[in-house]
């Protein structure tokens, strides 16, 4: 059986790590979307989600900005910028 083609972590994955085990976890995300998973990712911090390919923002449960942040194909984009 092939592995699920997408990964739901825990809301806020990072919210109470430090930094060091925050950048461990979001390079685990990254690499796991690197090679064609699909993460959704629960954030209230910028700096999470910026390791996104999509932003979809909600305010009072309704959707406020959906905003594209790296091509469906690419990497994500913190790896995009690391590789040029």
């Amino acid at each position: 059986m092939p592995p699920p083609r997408a990964v739901v972590p825990p809301d806020e994955p990072t919210g109470n790590l430090d930094t060091a085990s925050t950048h461990d976890v979001l390079e685990i995300m990254d690499r796991l979307s690197e090679s064609g998973r699909t993460i959704v990712l629960i954030t209230h911090e910028d700096d999470v989600a910026r390791h996104t390919k999509r932003v979809i923002r909600l305010v009072d449960g309704e959707i406020v900005e959906d905003r594209r942040q790296g091509p469906v194909d690419g990497p994500p984009p913190r790896l995009e910028r690391a590789a040029t």
